[in-house]
């Protein structure tokens, strides 16, 4: 991203304004260039961060968004550097088209401005705590679910998403760093408080501990996973922040400016039509088929379950009822309720593809790992299942992986398209400082 001084900025705002495409035009846009560069060139440019389309954006609004997400993501400033500039290219693509004139839009725009002009809490506003009990930050991955989609189909990928998200922060992978590669492009961490978010969201969320996660939920528009990082109210935020009651006004116009642009992003993805058909199965065995050797692996790993039982009895039963079914529906019958009684006598771990290292039981029961004590109470280990050295069987042995890598392609691809019609300057003199 090359530097960009206040003189290249007016110049790239003229051209975009005017088009330039006429000798005329052209010979206008250099001559205004050249008066108000001399008239701005020895003011101070350190308050702008970038210009994107034909707006500039400045570094107070870039050191806010920054902040708030330091807060607890603690990313590095060139990865939030791309993710801001991205958002904010999706921003101006999204007025482009005209968005932010429709009526519906307006509207919501209006209203939080009122409020945000009376002090009245708005969604994210960080003085929620104080007008209305505890605000909580929390992180946020949201799978919006469209009212049409059937659920055998698309919502059946959505809630294997959230499945396998929740699983690998289970398994002890970062929560926030997760969410953000499934939903990379979207404010996934936020302040909220009582009355101003969904009320299944806020159910959830008020239930939870500071610092625990909550598991995925299915509410009205989707499914949700929500993680409490803090609860706090106004005083403790703004020394968090380094913001006080003196900076109210610079604060409320970020929030403003952060409110708009969530809208706005919503507003585009409603009406995404780029690469935005659901993922079916077929496209995904092909996508496989594809791209298999990206799938291989040189660690062993094991398709299968392993269980702890009461006794011997229930650990045979268990062993033969899985060998008479098929691999995947292995997971429904530990939770049909034909077995509940026999499931009873037994801790039984999830059902899919282990890794070498992985689990504990699994390194010994079939890898030859260390032998590991029983659970107390259980003191028979049962295992069923397949050794795989050199890759998947099929498709389905790696589908969450394939979901994931398929729409982060659309997701580039779409980027892509938005960055060619988008034009996007970064002052990187101004940047600098903050990196220090």
């Amino acid at each position: 991203m090359p530097e960009c001084p206040l003189f290249f900025l007016f110049y790239a705002y003229l051209r975009t304004v005017f088009g330039a495409k006429t000798g005329m035009k052209r010979f206008l846009v250099l001559f205004v260039v050249m008066v108000l560069g001399l008239q701005l060139h020895a003011q101070d440019i350190d308050d702008v961060a970038m210009m994107v389309g034909n707006k500039l954006v400045t570094l107070d609004e870039f050191v806010y968004a920054y902040q708030k997400n330091q807060l607890h993501a603690h990313g590095s400033l060139d990865r939030f550097l791309k993710d801001f500039k991205n958002r904010k290219i999706k921003v101006a693509y999204a007025e482009s088209l005209g968005y932010d004139t429709l009526t519906a839009v307006r509207r919501k725009l209006e209203n939080v401005q009122q409020n945000l002009a009376q002090g009245t809490p708005v969604g994210g506003n960080l003085r929620d705590g104080a007008l209305h009990g505890q605000s909580l930050y929390i992180g946020h991955l949201f799978l919006p679910l469209p009212q049409h989609a059937p659920y055998s189909s698309y919502q059946y990928q959505l809630k294997t998403r959230i499945d396998s998200v929740y699983r690998e922060i289970k398994e002890g992978k970062d929560f926030m760093t997760v969410v953000n590669q499934v939903s990379p492009n979207t404010q996934n961490e936020y302040w909220i408080s009582r009355n101003h978010t969904l009320a299944e969201v806020e159910r959830v969320a008020y239930s939870l501990r500071e610092g625990e996660m909550g598991e995925p939920f299915l509410a009205t528009d989707g499914y949700h996973l929500l993680k409490v990082f803090r609860k706090a109210d106004i005083s403790d935020i703004e020394k968090s922040t380094g913001m006080g009651s003196t900076q109210a006004g610079a604060l409320d116009q970020n929030l403003l400016k952060e409110y708009r642009d969530g809208v706005l992003l919503s507003e585009l993805y409603k009406h995404r039509t780029v690469n935005s058909h659901p993922v079916t199965e077929g496209r995904l065995m092909n996508y496989y088929d594809d791209h298999k050797k990206d799938y291989q692996w040189d660690i062993p790993h094991y398709k299968g379950v392993y269980y702890h039982c009461k006794d011997k009895k229930t650990m045979k039963k268990i062993k033969k009822l899985f060998n008479s079914y098929p691999y995947s529906k292995w997971g429904e019958l530990v939770h049909d309720p034909a077995y509940a009684s026999l499931f009873e006598n037994a801790k039984v771990s999830e059902v899919k593809l282990y890794m070498l290292s992985q689990d504990p039981y699994i390194d010994a029961l079939v890898f030859g790992g260390p032998r590991q004590y029983p659970v107390p109470g259980y003191p028979y280990l049962g295992v069923s299942g397949k050794k795989l050295k050199k890759g998947p069987e099929n498709y389905l042995d790696v589908r969450d992986q394939l979901l994931k890598d398929i729409q982060f392609e659309e997701e580039e691809v779409w980027m892509s398209q938005m960055e060619k019609k988008v034009t996007v300057y970064v002052n990187n003199k101004a940047l600098k400082r903050i990196m220090r």
